[in-house]
């Protein structure tokens, strides 16, 4: 070998490996992390011994906007840890993918989570565009939807205004150069891949809920390497034409929910005809929409909102998510029936608290990518011809998704997932939108995955059940948890004899005392200091007139008046309580009845109160009384103003 030719394989191999080099950090800074303390981080009013003391950090991962494109944007990404309680376990951290997609998980510690917390470091990450990760995705969007929804407008007007609206927000997040085609899973599948990178862990578990699953999956197919295990809760797959099938998962939840109440002997004798109800109920609306006024005019412009057929159509599928409000759709269903104003105004502000659980822009750029053009718009139709013709709110995304133009359609993006990792799926009987027959199309393709359906269970299948199960999966992967497919849940405990009550409605939420609203507070303290007041001044007046010939009949109706306003005030307190504790939801309609009997008390202290003031005119020149009776009439006041105001009477 010459010299020159040694020298120039020297040279060549220094150039490979200068390029090695070079190449390396040039990756490594395509994505970074660091960690924010407090002002800097999600919630800058956060206690930072409370954190120091629960170990809960916060950081931001930043990444390239759209990996695809060299001179792409950087996006900052909000992340929220919290360690292990016991990190000597040494075990594999669970990373959290939350719903939407633009759902949010920074923030939302879940009491679930807490048994993995002993030993596993939990990883809550706020996907690309929603929660409190960049870009802003227009979140002033959400509002005008419920403006839109609080509108009496018919399905094609509806329609007509939120393409408007998507119009225009799609229009300024373009102008604002944000890059659409860039808001996926596979985006957010390499966001967490990187993430786990530059926190040093070479293992972890995955636990994916509604739209999270799809970036489980996701991740199982272009980042096997590392997972250890996933949890589906609630899968949507790929493959899966759920967009299609809204309408007919909506109805079979429903009629899921008319059987449990047929078989449940009290149900059915409050409400035998709950399907006949719904119809008729819907078609009420239809015909007359319900005008229910509301308190924020911000919220609300007009201090109203129109509630019509497909608003509570939309407000039932939704309700039907969880099971928590199982319990409450017969009696809403029924209420809607009868057009009662009060009780409705409840449902309205939780329907309106749904719109703004997602970003919509976020929203919008990945199921019009990913969903939408694998889903038809007729197949839409013909499977909601026999059912209302199907939610409004649904079929608007195909016409929203076709402006959107959110990227290029990918077939691939549609294929199911198949992977041998040990996989856990859960999903509900009754999900309106996540179908068992989801989970089972994902259970098909994942050979190493073990399916549970729950009874009488919505889309939200975490309970004290199913973490038990979580809890015996992590704990061995490769065996399942259970040797039962189905999972038994208790009854639903239906909401029956409720005395539906306007009065309760208003007053129960602002029973607690309230700082900023000084005044509502020196009013509920006045309401049990007055008849303390009240009983002296009576026991005084007799002491000082008990040989007068009315003074005693009045002493008399001065003390019950006092007693029976102590009753009351203890009573009434004491049933919201008891309800709240039970099921707050109740006190969205009334009082259970056994607990109404309370509110016949203030017919009988108004009765009194009229009855003293009678004897007052009659007798204040005979036994000169005129003071002391005046003075306690004047102390019922508050106590009639506060019935009166809320009106809470039988």
């Amino acid at each position: 070998m010459t010299t020159r030719t040694f020298l120039k394989r020297i040279v060549i191999t220094l150039l490979i490996l200068s390029g090695t080099v070079s190449a390396a950090p040039a990756q490594e800074k395509s994505a970074s992390f660091r960690w924010a303390s407090c002002p800097d981080c999600p919630f800058p009013d956060m206690d930072t011994a409370f954190l120091r003391q629960e170990n809960i950090l916060f950081g931001y991962l930043t990444v390239p906007e759209n990996r695809s494109k060299p001179d792409s944007r950087k996006i900052r990404i909000a992340v929220q840890v919290f360690r292990a309680r016991k990190p000597e376990a040494g075990r594999p951290p669970m990373i959290i993918l939350h719903g939407g997609p633009g759902g949010r998980a920074v923030g939302i510690f879940s009491p679930e989570y807490d048994s993995i917390r002993q030993e596993s470091d939990i990883i809550l990450m706020d996907q690309r565009g929603s929660g409190f990760s960049g870009p802003d995705f227009a979140p002033e969007m959400n509002q005008e939807i419920l403006e839109i929804l609080a509108k009496d407008l018919k399905p094609e007007e509806e329609t007509k205004e939120r393409l408007a609206l998507a119009a225009k927000v799609r229009d300024s997040l373009l102008a604002r150069g944000v890059d659409l085609t860039a808001y996926n899973s596979r985006e957010m599948a390499a966001d967490i891949h990187d993430l786990c990178q530059l926190l040093g862990y070479t293992s972890w578990n995955l636990w994916g809920t509604s739209y999270g699953t799809r970036v489980a999956l996701t991740m199982m197919k272009e980042y096997p390497e590392g997972i250890r295990s996933v949890i589906l809760a609630s899968p949507l797959p790929p493959n899966a034409r759920y967009f299609e099938n809204v309408t007919p998962n909506f109805k079979r939840s429903l009629d899921l929910l008319c059987d449990k109440c047929k078989a449940d002997p009290n149900c059915n004798r409050s409400y035998p005809n709950l399907r006949e109800d719904f119809t008729a109920a819907i078609n009420g609306l239809e015909r007359q929409p319900v005008i229910i006024p509301m308190d924020d005019p911000h919220k609300y412009p007009g201090g109203r909102f129109v509630i019509n057929a497909q608003d509570m159509l939309l407000a039932i599928q939704q309700a039907l998510y969880s099971r928590d409000n199982y319990p409450l759709i017969p009696i809403i269903i029924e209420q809607v029936k009868n057009r009662n104003v009060p009780a409705l105004k409840r449902f309205v502000e939780n329907m309106s608290n749904g719109i703004f659980r997602l970003q919509y822009g976020a929203y919008y750029s990945v199921i019009c990518q990913e969903c939408m053009p694998f889903n038809s718009l007729q197949a839409f139709e013909d499977a909601s011809a026999k059912s209302w013709q199907g939610v409004t709110f649904y079929k608007d995304e195909f016409s929203i998704c076709k402006l959107w133009n959110a990227g290029p359609f990918r077939a691939e993006d549609t294929a199911a997932v198949h992977s041998d990792i040990p996989v856990l799926i859960l999903s509900g009987e009754m999900d309106p939108i996540a179908a068992v027959a989801g989970a089972e199309l994902a259970h098909r393709s994942l050979p190493r995955s073990f399916l549970y359906v729950l009874e009488g269970t919505g889309h939200f299948v975490v309970n004290e059940t199913t973490t038990r199960l979580i809890n015996r999966f992590l704990a061995n992967p490769e065996q399942a948890p259970d040797g039962q497919h189905v999972i038994t849940q208790p009854g639903i405990p239906f909401v029956t004899n409720v005395h539906i009550s306007d009065g309760v409605v208003a007053f129960a939420p602002r029973l607690p005392l309230q700082r900023q609203n000084w005044l509502y507070t020196a009013w509920l303290v006045l309401l049990i200091v007055l008849p303390g007041v009240s009983l002296w001044l009576a026991t005084r007046a007799y002491r000082r007139y008990k040989h007068a010939g009315k003074s005693r009949l009045t002493f008399y109706l001065m003390l019950l008046n006092v007693l029976l306003g102590l009753v009351f005030l203890v009573a009434i307190i004491t049933a919201i309580v008891s309800t709240s504790r039970a099921n707050f939801r109740i006190l969205g309609f009334g009082l259970p009845e056994q607990y109404a009997i309370a509110l016949m008390l203030p017919y009988a202290m108004l009765a009194i109160c009229f009855v003293l003031a009678l004897l007052w005119l009659s007798g204040r020149k005979k036994y000169r009384t005129d003071k002391w009776y005046l003075s306690y009439l004047l102390l019922q006041a508050p106590f009639i103003c506060f019935v009166v105001y809320f009106g809470l009477f039988y």
